[in-house]
């Protein structure tokens, strides 16, 4: 069955919901609401990555998780849920960690050079990305003309057998093919046509796709009101069997997926 992610932004400038939960007080009471509606995992983020974000150094992104962090790895726990930390800084993810963390979710891909290391120290779970730069740069892509799905499973297999190579178990990844990362509209819509295909990775598979940009290239709604179109992407991605979803809209994810298990 497929297990829920419910998305935690606890920044000002995130594309969806930017400055909505920016308080402790706002973001525990989302993360309650995101557990109460059906998330198994709580993915808490401080640094936006959208297009134009501004950068965060690993002091001011742990400002605005130091308030909150342990109370939601506390009220997670004890309701039997996990606590995923959306970071590319290693310093962050070491503070998590500290904090009970269970997941350290990198959508840079590992490129502060602390964090393998720390990772490799650790027990924790952790999700490998694929991206060509954070903030993502809607310029800035795979070429048009590979095969993206071919391309990727490579990268991750060469990637994967790295990370083992340094002391991380394969059984501890998760995979996400980055969607909105560094690939064209046509190569996102590849992505999620085709997701059954990085089963062949051998581990879990994340996908978040919830709201996203590329949805523009089919649907004027702003990030939002794209609940709908998100739906009907998990729909898809539900009936491939893919592992995790990270999606905004639990509620709604959550009755989709008891939909699809008694068609099942």
């Amino acid at each position: 069955m497929t297990q829920l992610v419910g998305i935690l932004n606890v920044t000002p400038d995130s594309f969806s919901d930017g400055g909505h939960y920016d308080t402790a007080e706002a973001a525990l009471l989302k993360a309650q609401q995101l557990m109460a509606e059906g998330a198994e995992v709580i993915d808490v983020g401080a640094e936006s990555t959208r297009p134009g974000a501004t950068a965060l150094s690993a002091e001011d992104e742990w400002e605005r998780l130091s308030p909150l962090l342990s109370e939601i790895v506390t009220k997670a726990h004890a309701l039997g849920r996990f606590v995923s930390l959306d970071t590319r800084h290693a310093e962050t993810a070491a503070r998590g960690l500290s904090c009970g963390v269970d997941w350290i979710n990198d959508v840079s891909g590992f490129q502060d050079p602390g964090m393998v290391p720390l990772l490799r120290e650790s027990n924790c779970r952790a999700v490998l990305t694929h991206s060509l730069g954070i903030p993502a740069d809607p310029l800035h892509h795979l070429p048009s003309d590979i095969d993206v799905i071919a391309h990727l499973l490579t990268h991750a297999l060469r990637r994967i057998e790295s990370l083992e190579e340094q002391g991380i178990a394969a059984h501890r990844l998760l995979y996400d093919p980055g969607i909105g990362f560094g690939k064209t509209n046509t190569q996102n819509l590849a992505i999620l046509s085709s997701a059954r295909s990085f089963k062949a990775l051998g581990i879990p598979l994340l996908f978040g796709h919830s709201r996203k940009r590329f949805m523009q290239s089919i649907s004027p709604y702003v990030a939002k009101d794209r609940d709908q179109m998100t739906l009907t992407y998990s729909s898809l991605l539900m009936m491939q069997g893919i592992d995790y979803l990270r999606v905004h809209a639990i509620g709604k994810h959550a009755t989709l997926r008891t939909t699809i298990l008694r068609k099942e």
